[in-house]
C-alpha cells in the first residue's frame, strides 16, 4: 500500500459508487453546512455597515435589513426546489445558464462560480479561526497558520470521497444547529424573566448616532452584506445525484428542512443581538459576545466557539461536493 493510498484511500470500482452516495441523515449536515454556518456571520456584517454610521441607533434599522433577507431566503428556496425538479441531474447555475441561455452565459456562470467559491473558502475558514481565537485568545499570533492547517484538512478529507467526508462533518453540524437553538431559547428566556440585559461597553464603542448619516443606498449596502446568510442554499440544487434514492424528493426534503433552520436561526440571533445591543468589539465576534452573555464562560460557551469553527471549515467542505 503507497502513501497515496493511505491518505486518500483505495480508488473504487464503478459498482461501489452507489454507496458513496448521502443519505438524508448526513446529506443534511454536509450540505446545509454552508448555508447554516453563515448566520453566524451574517448579522455581524450587517451591524459592522450601520453601526459605524449611526452608533447605536442601527439597531432600530436591523430588522429592515433581516425582514427583506428572509423574504428573499423563501424565494430563493422555491426557486431552487423548481430546478431540483427539472434538473435531476444537477441543476448548478452553469447547466441552468447553458440551457437556457447559451454558452457564453454558461461561461460567465462558471467563471464568477469559481471566484465565489475561492473567496467563500477564504472567508469561512477566516471565519472560523476567528472563532476559535475569540474563545482562546493565545492563538491570535497564529491566525494564518491555522487557518492553512484547516484548509489542508479539510482537502484531503474530501479527497478521501463523500461518505466519509458527510460522517465527519456531519456531526459537527448538528451540534452547532442544537447549540444555536438553545442560544435563542435561553437567551429570549432570560430576557423574558429579567435575568438578562443589554450587553455594557466602555464608552466610545459605539460611534455618535447620526440618523441624518443613513439613507436608502446604506440600507441596502447593510442587505447585501447580510445576504451571506444565504451562501449555500444552492448546494442542495447542485447536488441531487449525491443522494440515494428518491433523490429529487429528498433533495426537495432537506432543501425545506434547510430554510427553516436557517430563518430560526438568523432570526433568532439578529434579534438576541438586538437586544443585548451588542457591539462591533476587535477580537471578539458578535457571536462570542451573544454566548459570553448569556452563558458565561461556561461549558456552553466554549462548545459554541469551537463547533462555530468546525461548522465554518465545514462550509469550505460543501462546495467540494
Amino acid at each position: 500500500m503507497n502513501i497515496k493510498d493511505v491518505l486518500l484511500g483505495k480508488p473504487l470500482k464503478n459498482n461501489e459508487l452507489a454507496h458513496e452516495k448521502l443519505s438524508k441523515l448526513w446529506g443534511l449536515p454536509i450540505l446545509a453546512s454552508d448555508a447554516v454556518s453563515s448566520v453566524a456571520y451574517a448579522i455581524e456584517e450587517i451591524l459592522l455597515v450601520l453601526i459605524p454610521l449611526v452608533g447605536a441607533a442601527a439597531f432600530h434599522f436591523v430588522p429592515y435589513v433581516v425582514i427583506p433577507i428572509l423574504f428573499l431566503l423563501l424565494i430563493l428556496v422555491f426557486s431552487y426546489s423548481q430546478i431540483i425538479n427539472h434538473y435531476p441531474q444537477g441543476g448548478g447555475a452553469y447547466a441552468v445558464a447553458q440551457e437556457n441561455i447559451g454558452n457564453k452565459a454558461a461561461l460567465l456562470t462558471a467563471a464568477a462560480l469559481i471566484i465565489d467559491y475561492i473567496m467563500t473558502v477564504a472567508v469561512s475558514i477566516s471565519s472560523s479561526t476567528a472563532a476559535l481565537v475569540s474563545a482562546f485568545p493565545a492563538f491570535h499570533d497564529y491566525k494564518v497558520v491555522i487557518s492553512l492547517i484547516f484548509a489542508s484538512i479539510i482537502t484531503l478529507i474530501n479527497l478521501r470521497g463523500a461518505r466519509e467526508a458527510s460522517k465527519i462533518f456531519g456531526l459537527p453540524t448538528y451540534i452547532f444547529i442544537f447549540s444555536m437553538v438553545m442560544l435563542i431559547i435561553v437567551g429570549f428566556f432570560r430576557l423574558a424573566t429579567g435575568s438578562l440585559h443589554p450587553i455594557e461597553y466602555s464608552a466610545g464603542v459605539f460611534p455618535k448616532e447620526s440618523i441624518q448619516g443613513i439613507g436608502v443606498l446604506m440600507l441596502l449596502k447593510a442587505f447585501s452584506s447580510g445576504c451571506s446568510a444565504m451562501s449555500g442554499i444552492e448546494a442542495v440544487s447542485d447536488s441531487v445525484p449525491s443522494f440515494k434514492d428518491p433523490a429529487v424528493r429528498n433533495a426537495k426534503m432537506i432543501l425545506r428542512t434547510l430554510a427553516g433552520i436557517i430563518v430560526f436561526i438568523f432570526g433568532g440571533i439578529s434579534l438576541l443581538a438586538i437586544h443585548l445591543r451588542v457591539a462591533i468589539v476587535p477580537g471578539h465576534t458578535v457571536l462570542s459576545q451573544l454566548s459570553s452573555a448569556v452563558f458565561g464562560h461556561t461549558f456552553m460557551f466554549y462548545i459554541i466557539q469551537i463547533f462555530t469553527s468546525l461548522i465554518l471549515n465545514n462550509l469550505s467542505e460543501s462546495l467540494s461536493q
